[in-house]
């Protein structure tokens, strides 16, 4: 006999075994396997698309300059007030990262 699985979550998901099932009523094992099989399927498929929404509305909620409550975007869209390109990001960045540099290099000097 196989290693016998305590508790919930994926171990009784995976104590479900279509052998064992056709070992005991053959007949009918894969009318109680196949839409187990399936329905757990379709709950993990939606919980994961539940997830992956609600996460991407509350990002779009964040990138909205309008609401200044929520509004956290990168450092150059919180000075623009506005959602910028990461091109646009990029550039900026850098070229406060060569200011910086420059004004170290000239202060050591």
């Amino acid at each position: 006999k196989g290693k016998r699985r305590k508790g919930g979550g994926s171990g009784a998901i995976l104590a479900v075994d279509f052998f064992v099932l056709s070992e005991a009523a053959p007949e009918v094992a894969w009318l109680f396997y196949y839409p187990f099989v399936f329905v757990i399927a379709f709950v993990v498929l939606n919980i994961t698309v539940a997830i992956i929404g609600d996460s991407y509305s509350t990002i779009k909620k964040r990138q909205d300059p309008e609401d200044k409550d929520f509004f956290d975007g990168a450092p150059s869209e919180r000075r623009a007030g506005k959602v910028t390109s990461l091109w646009h990001q990029l550039t900026a960045g850098f070229w406060r990262r060569v200011a910086s540099l420059r004004g170290t290099q000239d202060s050591m000097s």
